[in-house]
């Protein structure tokens, strides 16, 4: 992760992307990782003859906590040579 996760809802770091554990409905569980003022930038490498098939994304929205689901999400793709964004 290029940016750090707020201190209230850190998880078990980067960690707590690669898992395979859904963030429970509550908040506090300690399982979400939160951004507030930096946004969550994450790089992916895979092996050369790899290919990525699917990738999910879960967002927590608790309006009456002041959690809401990100503004925008942009992913990239590419390789050392140059990366372009995906519609």
């Amino acid at each position: 992760m290029a940016f750090e996760p707020h201190t209230r809802y850190s998880a078990k770091g980067a960690t707590s992307l690669f898992d395979g554990i859904k963030g429970k409905t509550n908040h506090t569980s300690g399982d979400w990782l939160g951004f507030t003022d930096n946004p969550l930038e994450i790089e992916l490498f895979l092996e050369p003859d790899s290919k990525a098939q699917t990738l999910d994304l879960s967002f927590l929205f608790n309006e009456s906590a002041y959690i809401f689901p990100p503004e925008s999400v942009e992913i990239w793709t590419g390789n050392q040579s140059g990366w372009q964004k995906n519609a």
